[in-house]
């Protein structure tokens, strides 16, 4: 003969309060070991999605090889861009910081200064010659192209393709109206080849945070 029995099991009132607050201790524990490690991966992702950003903006492909680097005047269009993603690139630091109280914890994230001024003091911002009469020139390129939008630089002068120049590819000539970057490459402050490479940047991050600590926890 089977016999059974019943029993009744009382959690008490506040069981998932305190079963939450178990796991949360739990799993922060688990993650301060994993933190430092975690810090690393995502600043890591976070450096190269940025470069591959920026280098895969139109402004950039037409600075090292295309129209732009005409425009601006540099013979070596590819070492200075370089250099200025360089800095950027180095510039972004990430702290991750273990919670408290219902908090697991928290990723900070500093990039791109937002007056460019990490990038705009650097020497390759600013491209120097003499000309023919012996006046050193300064042409601010990097400032136009991220600050200066479609206003006009160069006053009674413009831009003409050519094979002469510098670059080979153009040279001013004089001209009613004047020169200003082009409009499918200009910039202003909160709207430039930079500021649009990182447009849907912040699901990107989410994703690389994710992951990194998804593994802090296996």
């Amino acid at each position: 003969m089977e016999s059974y029995f019943s029993a009744r099991i009382s959690l008490g009132k506040d069981f998932e309060d305190r079963f939450r607050e178990g796991a949360t201790k739990e799993i922060r524990k688990v993650l301060a070991k994993s933190y430092p490690r975690i810090q690393k991966g995502v600043l890591r992702e976070l450096r190269d999605n940025l470069r591959y950003r920026i280098t895969n903006s139109p402004e950039y492909e037409s600075i090292i090889g295309g129209s732009l680097r005409g425009e601006l005047g540099l013979p070596d269009g590819f070492g200075r861009i370089s250099r200025i993603i360089d800095q950027w690139v180095d510039s972004i630091r990430v702290r991750v910081l273990v919670g408290t109280g219902k908090k697991l914890g928290s990723v900070t994230i500093g990039m791109i200064n937002s007056d460019y001024s990490d990038v705009l003091g650097l020497p390759e911002a600013v491209l120097s010659y003499t000309n023919r009469r012996g006046k050193t020139i300064s042409l601010e390129w990097l400032k136009w192209l991220l600050k200066e939008g479609e206003s006009t630089i160069i006053s009674e002068y413009d831009f003409s393709p050519s094979r002469k120049g510098r670059t080979g590819l153009g040279v001013m000539i004089q001209k009613r109206g004047g020169w200003k970057v082009p409009s499918q490459f200009s910039g202003v402050d909160k709207d430039n080849f930079v500021t649009r490479s990182f447009e849907g940047v912040s699901k990107d991050i989410e994703i690389i945070i994710r992951q990194e600590l998804t593994k802090g926890i296996k």
